[in-house]
């Protein structure tokens, strides 16, 4: 199985009118402080008719508009304490597609197949990809 990418882009909230008022930054919870910093990883496989990416693309942007974290990036505030801030920065969306039906390779096991539809997470600033 082939796996081509066709695009990587950020997308950013779209709000409604000007970004509500927030604050800069929410602090970690005390489970994310001491959860191990790891991506969780998940494949979304559509089945016919699917949605355009451009329709997905517009309700992710304004899922960004309500959950403020997930277009954030990690950083510190002012007291060096690990903090999402919210910057607007925005999640990414990779889109991509294979040369097979995807139907005849999914399993109840995972295969390396299936586990090359993830997107790298080396060096990945975002805090959400899809």
């Amino acid at each position: 199985m082939k796996i081509t990418l066709t695009s990587s882009r950020l997308v950013k909230p779209a709000y409604n009118g000007n970004p509500p008022l927030k604050p800069q930054h929410v602090p970690l919870s005390a489970f994310d402080k001491v959860a191990c910093k790891d991506h969780v990883g998940a494949v979304y496989i559509f089945s016919p008719p699917t949605p355009s990416s451009e329709n997905i693309i517009k309700g992710l942007s304004i899922v960004l508009s309500l959950y403020w974290e997930l277009a954030g990036r990690l950083g510190t505030d002012d007291m060096g304490n690990t903090v999402i801030l919210l910057n607007d920065k925005g999640a990414r969306f990779v889109e991509a597609s294979a040369d097979v039906d995807l139907q005849s390779v999914l399993t109840s096991q995972p295969s390396k197949d299936i586990e090359s539809l993830y997107p790298s997470i080396q060096g990945v600033k975002e805090l959400a990809q899809v």
